[in-house]
């Protein structure tokens, strides 16, 4: 994969809440608050962009590997 493949690559919620120790109730608040952006794919699947992902963690001050 190319470097822009993996920044786009679509993560499932678990995946975010297992790196920054976060709900999901936790996330979907701060999507409403505007401070992530989540993907919404049909009715019972979201998803967010790895990109996404590393940009809200480091604005929450976790450790993000490159």
């Amino acid at each position: 994969m190319h470097a822009a493949q993996i920044a786009d690559a679509l993560l499932k919620l678990r995946t975010l809440q297992d790196l920054c120790g976060l709900g999901k109730t936790s996330l979907y608040a701060k999507e409403k608050a505007g401070e992530l952006e989540l993907i919404r794919i049909g009715k019972r699947c979201t998803r967010v962009r790895a990109s996404e992902a590393q940009r809200f963690l480091q604005a929450l001050g976790k450790e993000v590997a490159a």
